[in-house]
C-alpha cells in the first residue's frame, strides 16, 4: 500500500487559510488545538477518509478467496475494520545516555490487523520467536529494560510520527470544541475566585469583623481536600494532583508528548471543578484546592500563555483585594518559607508575573522545584546531553 500526500496549496485549492482559523477561535485555541493532537514538530496530514478506500478494497480480495479456501468463520476472523493505516512512532530524538532506542508500531487498530493476526497464528508454528515484537507496552518495557548503548554504538534517531497525526476532519471539529469549552471552564474557574474573594470582604464586613477575610484551611486537621477519597469511594484528590505534576513534568522534559500533558492538565480542571464551592466542595478555602488551582495556571503557561496571564490576574486580583489585615497574607507568608512537601508550602510570588514562577515539581525536596519557566528547559537539561 503506497500513500502520497499533497501539499496544501492555494493554487490548488486544497488548503485552509489559517488566518481565518485564527480570527474565528483566538490564537490560544488554535495553539492548544493543534498541541493536543500533533506534535509542533511535525506537519499535520490531513486524511479524510482514514483509510476507508483501503478498508473497502480488501473485502473484494478476500471474497474471492472465501468461495475456495475460507469458512465462513475464518471470513469473520480476517475481516478488515475501519480504522487508521499503522504509523511508526515514538520517543523522538532522543541521544541521552544510557536510554535505549524506542521505536514503536502502534498496529492494532490497523484495518488489516484481524488478517495479520490470523496469517500470525498459522505462520508461528514455523517460525523462531520474532524479538521484534512486542505483546503489550509491559512486554515492550519489560525487553528493554536494562538495554544501554555501548561506546561502539550509535543511537539512530527515526523520523517518527505521532499515533494522533492524521485525523479526519470531523474529529478537528470536535478536537476544538473541546478545547473552546476547556477555556471557558478556566476562565469560569479565575472569574469565580474573584467573585468569593469579593464575598470574603463583604460577609466580614457585614458581620462587623475585624478584616480577617480570607482564610486558608491548612494541614490534614482544617483542609477538607487533604484526605477527601481515602476511604476508597474516589480518587484522594491530593494524590492526584501529586500524579498530575509529576506526569506533567516528565511529557515536557522527556517525551514531549504534550497532548497528553494537555489531557491531564483537563482532567485537574475537572477535579477543581467538582471541588468548588457552587458544586458543595471547600473551594478556595482549601490550600490544597489554592495550590492546586495555581500549579494548573502555571503548566499551562508554556501551552497557552496569553490565557495563563489572563488566569493569573485573576489569582492575583483575588488575593490583593484582601485587606492588610487578612490572615491569608500572613498564612502564604509562612507556607512561603516553610520547608514542608507541597501541600504546606507556597512556592510563588503573587507580585510577579506567571512568567516568572518556579515550576511545580513534586519531589521530597523543595529546592528542587526552583526552575523558572522562562528557564525551565535549560535548567532541567543540566547535566543532560542531547
Amino acid at each position: 500500500l503506497n500513500m502520497e500526500w499533497d501539499k496544501m496549496s492555494k493554487s490548488k485549492l486544497n488548503g485552509v487559510d489559517p488566518t481565518e482559523v485564527v480570527e474565528r477561535h483566538g490564537i490560544e485555541i488554535v495553539r492548544l488545538t493543534m498541541l493536543a493532537n500533533v506534535g509542533p514538530h511535525r506537519a499535520r496530514k490531513w486524511q479524510e477518509n482514514d483509510g476507508e478506500d483501503f478498508v473497502d478494497s480488501v473485502p473484494s480480495g478476500l471474497a474471492e478467496v472465501k468461495n475456495k479456501k475460507l469458512t465462513d468463520e475464518e471470513y469473520t476472523r480476517v475481516k478488515p475494520t475501519q480504522g487508521p493505516i499503522p504509523l511508526f512512532c515514538g520517543r523522538p530524538k532522543l541521544h541521552k545516555p544510557d536510554v535505549p532506542l524506542q521505536p514503536i508500531v502502534a498496529s492494532t487498530t490497523a484495518p488489516n490487523y484481524n488478517l495479520a493476526k490470523y496469517l500470525f497464528q498459522l505462520l508461528r508454528l514455523f517460525l523462531p520467536a520474532n524479538q521484534n515484537n512486542a505483546k503489550s507496552p509491559t512486554t515492550f518495557l519489560e525487553r528493554i529494560k536494562g538495554l544501554t548503548i555501548e561506546p561502539d554504538e550509535v543511537m539512530v534517531s527515526f523520523d517518527v510520527t505521532s499515533q494522533f497525526t492524521n485525523i479526519s476532519k470531523q474529529m478537528a471539529i470536535e478536537m476544538m470544541r473541546g478545547v473552546i469549552a476547556w477555556q471557558s471552564k478556566l476562565l469560569r474557574l479565575g472569574r469565580n475566585l474573584v467573585e468569593w474573594a469579593r464575598d470574603q470582604i463583604t460577609n466580614d464586613d457585614d458581620d462587623g469583623g475585624g478584616g480577617e477575610g480570607w482564610q486558608l484551611l491548612i494541614g490534614p486537621a482544617q483542609d477538607p481536600l487533604w484526605s477527601e477519597g481515602s476511604d476508597g469511594s474516589s480518587p484522594n484528590f491530593r494524590q492526584t494532583h501529586e500524579h498530575t505534576v509529576r506526569l506533567v513534568n516528565f511529557y515536557y522534559d522527556e517525551t514531549f508528548v504534550l497532548s497528553a500533558a494537555i489531557a491531564r492538565l483537563q482532567e485537574t480542571t475537572e477535579s477543581l471543578r467538582k471541588a468548588a464551592v457552587s458544586a458543595g466542595g471547600p473551594g478556595p478555602r482549601s490550600f490544597i484546592y489554592f495550590r492546586t488551582f495555581s500549579d494548573l495556571i502555571v503548566m499551562l503557561t508554556p501551552l497557552a500563555p496569553v490565557l495563563s496571564c489572563e488566569l493569573w490576574s485573576n489569582l492575583q486580583l483575588a488575593c490583593q483585594m484582601q485587606p492588610p489585615s487578612a490572615i491569608l497574607h500572613s498564612q502564604l507568608s509562612r507556607l512561603h518559607t516553610s520547608q514542608s512537601d507541597w501541600t504546606l508550602h507556597w512556592p510563588y510570588d503573587l507580585t510577579k508575573s506567571v512568567l516568572d514562577q518556579p515550576f511545580p515539581v513534586i519531589s521530597d525536596s523543595v529546592g528542587d522545584a526552583d526552575i523558572k519557566i522562562g528557564d525551565k528547559e535549560n535548567k532541567r537539561g543540566e547535566g543532560e546531553k542531547s
